[in-house]
């Protein structure tokens, strides 16, 4: 059963808008029907790997459970990601 998430996505800010769009089309390979939204760049919290700013996107999507394993390796292991949260909705 098709089941609705919300990713959100921070980029290191340095990262070409090619290669966030590369991971954004690698991370969406494996679900349904989604929605983006470009947060672009932001002030953090508190520094992450000593950058102080992030750029920030959040997709909307449909995906089986099974999925959201495959997508969470995929972005632990990917150069660039600062950091991610996937909820479900």
């Amino acid at each position: 059963m098709q089941r609705k998430y919300e990713l959100t996505l921070v980029f290191n800010p340095t990262l070409s808008s090619e290669k966030r769009e590369e991971i954004k089309k690698k991370v969406l390979g494996t679900v349904k029907s989604s929605s983006s939204e470009d947060l672009g760049a932001l002030d953090l919290a508190y520094p992450i790997k000593k950058q102080a700013k992030g750029y920030f996107l959040r997709l909307s999507f449909e995906s089986l459970p099974e999925n959201t394993v495959k997508i969470k390796e995929n972005l632990k292991i990917t150069e660039g990601v600062l950091r991610y949260l996937l909820i479900k909705k």
